[in-house]
């Protein structure tokens, strides 16, 4: 894997895979406005699997 998609890949690590991390929180609060934990979970668990499906 070359440097930008493992650059990328340790982003969505970082800030997508906890339900309370940056990325979740962000996506709930311009979805609905503020913190949803069922958006929240299920965006983390998006990533989780996306990360999983790469191989990371």
């Amino acid at each position: 894997m070359t440097d930008k998609p493992r650059t990328a890949m340790g982003v969505l690590k970082r800030d997508f895979l906890d339900h309370d991390a940056l990325g979740p929180r962000r996506v709930a609060e311009f979805i609905h406005g503020g913190p949803d934990a069922g958006t929240q979970a299920d965006v983390a668990g998006f990533i989780r699997r996306l990360l999983d499906h790469a191989g990371c």
